[in-house]
């Protein structure tokens, strides 16, 4: 099991136990709560199979994860993540990393695809309440046609979150520029083309 947990800008660390002995702290990369319960999977399957634990302890923290899960862009004085979350559960499971962190947590989402949208219309109304702000840009449509029961504005529309504001592909850094500041987590999520959005806030600041 892990114990002793502590958690440091949305990554934690843990002690593993296997039985009554205690193996040793291993330092996560990964955000989040979920990645110490992947971890511990990793651990004992090793512990099972007579991988020694400073092998599995060494490739754990070594691992750096995948391009757009929960990549970390730049961190200091502001904390940008681009994450390919597009579905309400991922989109809580990243938030929840950082919810208790003193700095504002904001979120910029562009949802994929109309029929996604609207087919999960009612998870996603509750999917950003712990943002304390979420800007929402226009659908990514891939390959579909406008359907207007799934396009940002009627999502805009019905997420409960008060602390929204919609914007454009074109105006989001500006209005980014002039909202965000010192301490601040900003997450940009999604499966289409807001990784270069996200990619060129974090070059220029």
């Amino acid at each position: 099991g892990a114990e002793e947990l502590s958690c440091k800008n949305g990554a934690y660390s843990f002690v593993f136990r296997a039985g009554s002995e205690k193996k040793g702290r291993v330092i996560l990369k990964q955000l989040g709560r979920f990645s110490v319960n992947n971890a511990l999977y990793c651990l004992a399957i090793g512990d099972i199979t007579g991988v020694s634990f400073a092998s599995s302890k060494r490739s754990l923290e070594s691992f750096s994860g995948i391009a757009r899960r929960q990549e970390i862009l730049k961190s200091g004085e502001i904390t940008v993540i681009t994450d390919y979350s597009h579905h309400p559960t991922q989109i809580k499971n990243i938030a929840a990393c950082f919810e208790k962190d003193e700095g504002r947590l904001i979120g910029v989402f562009q949802p994929h695809t109309y029929s996604r949208t609207k087919c999960l219309m009612s998870e996603f109304s509750t999917a950003f309440d712990a943002f304390d702000e979420v800007f929402f840009l226009p659908t990514y449509p891939a390959r579909e046609e406008y359907d207007e029961e799934g396009c940002s504005e009627r999502l805009f529309e019905n997420v409960k979150n008060q602390r929204k504001t919609f914007a454009s592909k074109g105006n989001i850094l500006p209005i980014l520029d002039e909202y965000v500041k010192t301490g601040d987590v900003v997450i940009f999520m999604g499966a289409g083309d807001i990784d270069k959005i996200a990619r060129e806030f974090a070059e220029n600041h």
